[in-house]
């Protein structure tokens, strides 16, 4: 079926929280409480066309997992819409699927049962046959029998995606899909987003899995997304910096703490023997060698920016740690 309308809109949505404020006297708190008003949404408008894989990434506090618990109708937003389809989200909840890491499947189940489960509350008429199905896209195998607390992680997470996947919905939410797990298993993921013919919604915080499968990606910080774009737009936002991989064995301590203070650059994250630097433009090279031919380098490698190096522009301070 063709839709005019796109898959999801997101219309001037805010979300606020009242956070409850401790004082000294457990009495006061008891019979006084104070309130705070915390914004973890702001005036957030977007679309996604269907059948595209949009990426949203930010740092941990940007406001992403609430957000994505607006869209899917699991918190009520305070202000704003969404539309799944151009209908209220309430109205759309069977064209949607949810992993939310494995917090949605049950560990004092089988897995099957968690499956069997599922496809009841959604209507699924011959559930075993797309029990089957699922079980032999992730390769749950004899696992199905056993209870989900003896699961890995790994097998948590690909029963989670096959529960998300149960109803066979249009539109697959997806967060946080790949974390702590190995890196055999989270291809394997990977792979089968690339392959599903459906609209994906993703938060991620690995940057290269977020270039690999998202067609858009909105980077979020303090509530707001601050841009919108396909991956390579995105990279053209610091086509003007330039990346320096350093390894340094001696004073390193001494070296961070010139390179945060030096104008010239714009962020540095530390690596396993050294520093990424990103500098504000490609013509400070030159100075930054100056920099670092008071100190015993190691290695010194150029690289062209990434996506990561957006990220770290756009939401980071000087010295930040990131997820590659």
């Amino acid at each position: 079926m063709f839709f005019l309308d796109p898959a999801i809109e997101v219309k001037n949505l805010s979300k606020i929280f009242r956070l409850k404020q401790h004082s000294t006297s457990s009495l006061r708190n008891t019979f006084f409480p104070n309130f705070q008003s915390f914004k973890a949404i702001d005036n957030v408008s977007f679309k996604v066309k269907k059948n595209e894989t949009f990426g949203l990434l930010g740092p941990n506090g940007a406001g992403k997992t609430t957000l994505v618990r607006c869209l899917t109708n699991l918190l009520l937003p305070t202000e704003g819409t969404v539309l799944i389809e151009g209908r209220p989200v309430s109205d759309s909840v069977y064209k949607i699927g949810g992993m939310f890491s494995y917090s949605m499947i049950y560990r004092r189940m089988t897995g099957y049962d968690n499956l069997k489960f599922f496809a009841k509350i959604y209507g699924v008429k011959d559930y075993k046959a797309r029990i089957a199905e699922l079980d032999s896209l992730f390769e749950l195998g004899s696992w199905l029998d056993n209870l989900v607390e003896n699961y890995s992680l790994g097998m948590k997470s690909k029963l989670a995606f096959a529960r998300a996947l149960i109803h066979n919905p249009e539109i697959v939410f997806l967060d946080e899909p790949t974390l702590g797990l190995d890196p055999n298993i989270a291809l394997k993921l990977r792979k089968e987003i690339l392959k599903m013919n459906k609209t994906i919604f993703l938060t991620t915080h690995y940057m290269e899995e977020a270039n690999e499968l998202c067609d858009k990606i909105a980077i979020m910080n303090e509530g707001k997304i601050i841009v919108k774009g396909s991956p390579e737009e995105l990279k053209e936002l610091v086509k003007q910096n330039q990346v320096v991989l350093i390894s340094v064995s001696k004073q390193a301590d001494e070296l961070k703490k010139i390179l945060y203070e030096s104008e010239i650059v714009h962020a540095v994250s530390p690596t396993h023997d050294g520093f990424k630097i990103l500098l504000r433009q490609k013509s400070d090279i030159s100075e930054l060698l100056l920099i670092l031919s008071k100190f015993k380098i190691d290695k010194i490698v150029e690289e062209e920016p990434k996506l990561v190096d957006v990220f770290v522009k756009l939401t980071g301070g000087k010295i930040e740690k990131v997820c590659e």
